[in-house]
């Protein structure tokens, strides 16, 4: 899905399902996204995030570095308990 608004605003998002194996129990949804508009300073604010079933990482001009950093060790750490990364 992609929407572009007015004054440089756009709004756009992908959802992936995938499965590992034939059972339908285990298929898994991610959802890639972006979005833009002007802020009420007219700095464009930009947004880029995954969201999938071990959480939200949205990384932005207006998001601290620090919350995208701890979203992603988040999700990283969940991975690693799953057995997904070594």
């Amino acid at each position: 899905m992609s929407h572009e608004g007015a004054v440089g605003s756009f709004r756009e998002q992908v959802g992936i399902v995938s499965n590992d194996n034939d059972d339908d129990d285990d298929m898994e949804l991610e959802v890639l996204g972006a979005y833009s508009y002007i802020d009420s300073d007219g700095k464009q604010v930009e947004v880029s995030y995954v969201a999938d079933k071990n959480g939200f990482v949205p990384v932005g001009t207006n998001i601290p570095k620090e919350i995208s950093d701890a979203a992603r060790n988040a999700v990283q750490s969940l991975e690693v308990r799953a057995g997904k990364r070594s």
